[in-house]
């Protein structure tokens, strides 16, 4: 197949989209297909491997800058049509663009939406007003409705678009999130604290992703304080930024902050392997509310931490999807329960066989089914498959 793909990311509160989205693309270039991606200038420093770009000049997030985005995308792509027709057009869920889908319309060109999170929510938590929200999700309606297909990640997102828009299932692909296993192989955790200036005999437990709500960090670092009483050597390393850094920074005695409680900040994702490497433990903290929205702890951190052969701390609930699968892959504690998850990472710091355990088991069920090839390839799949109902539809 030719692909385009349309790599505007207007709203990423979980700071993952644009990694979920590059990796796909990268992968479907890697099965050989003909893959051009849209993406706005300043991204040129982290070119996208195997694909061909299409450098936008023009582009921002207030409604001036990123008309003028998808009016200089729009014409972009009808150029790369006419030059040499293309199979799909192939976006990300967005904010009102009517310009480009009747362009789409017009041309009867057959697209496809990508739909990692859940855009009326995601404008909620970022402060958007009830007019905004009205209008996005009326054309989202739009959008799907139009789309040769619709693909959407594990995270309940499905069920979402097929019951709130009315979309047959049929059109729906649920698309597995994955890692790179081989990111982690021959790692060496010494060499790796060093480069980075940690602590080198630490018990390292680390926590990587936005400090938005969805996320539990004041109950992580509650039971860190309780571990560390009964742990002296145990460090936690937190990396990124949101809007809870300053809450969780203020919830640190001082007195351990910098030093057994490190924040780092935002790190790019290509430096990530590095900082997985020097931990021991991870911890996937989400709220009770967030595992109930997307049916279990799924989340890209939690396959990367399996990944990088790390045993996990998980919240969860009872009768998720996830917890069946996780049982025995991950310790599994119940939300907002500081003590249950001190408890459980003391557990891991003392059975060093249960450790190894878990991260066989982990890495074993990341490199089998959890890998962006295979999750690109069933995407394709997909793809290939409404595609030829959408053109029997549309003839």
């Amino acid at each position: 197949m030719r692909i385009i793909y349309l790599a505007l990311i207007e709203i990423d509160i979980s700071n993952a989209c644009l990694i979920h989205s590059r990796e796909i693309v990268e992968q479907m270039a890697a099965h050989g297909h003909e893959v051009h991606v849209v993406l706005p200038r300043p991204l040129r420093k982290q070119a996208w491997k195997n694909v061909e770009h299409i450098w936008i000049r023009f582009w921002g997030f207030d409604r001036i800058r990123q008309t003028a985005f998808f009016l200089e995308s729009s014409l972009r792509i009808l150029w790369a049509y006419f030059k040499k027709q293309f199979d799909a057009l192939y976006i990300r869920e967005m904010r009102e663009k009517s310009l480009l889908i009747k362009f789409l319309h017009l041309l009867k060109i057959p697209f496809f939406i990508e739909v990692n999170g859940w855009l009326v929510k995601d404008l909620m938590i970022a402060g958007a007003d009830t007019k905004n929200i009205l209008a996005a999700e009326k054309y989202q309606r739009l959008l799907f409705k139009n789309s040769a297909g619709i693909i959407a990640s594990e995270v309940g997102n499905a069920d979402l678009v097929a019951k709130t828009y009315k979309i047959p299932f049929h059109h729906i692909h649920i698309r597995r999130l994955g890692a790179k296993s081989y990111n982690f192989e021959n790692c060496d955790k010494k060499k790796a604290r060093k480069q980075l200036g940690l602590p080198l005999n630490s018990k390292i437990i680390f926590f990587a992703g936005s400090f938005h709500q969805h996320h539990d960090l004041q109950t992580l670092v509650e039971a860190f304080l309780y571990l560390s009483k009964k742990c002296p050597e145990s460090v936690l390393l937190m990396v990124g930024t949101g809007e809870q850094f300053s809450v969780i920074q203020k919830k640190i005695p001082n007195s351990i902050l910098g030093n057994r409680v490190i924040l780092t900040g935002v790190k790019p994702y290509e430096e990530m392997p590095m900082w997985l490497r020097t931990a021991d433990i991870a911890v996937l903290p989400l709220t009770a509310e967030k595992v109930k929205e997307q049916n279990g702890c799924f989340a890209l951190k939690l396959w990367e931490y399996m990944a990088a052969g790390l045993p996990v701390v998980a919240t969860d609930l009872s009768n998720t999807a996830s917890s069946d699968l996780l049982s025995d892959k991950a310790l599994l504690v119940t939300p907002d329960n500081p003590k249950a998850m001190g408890n459980a990472i003391l557990r891991l710091i003392e059975d060093t066989e249960l450790r190894k355990k878990l991260s066989i088991a982990g890495k074993s069920y990341v490199i089998i089914a959890r890998s962006w090839q295979k999750a690109a390839k069933d995407t394709l799949d997909f793809m290939a498959e409404r595609l030829k109902a959408w053109h029997l539809e549309n003839l």
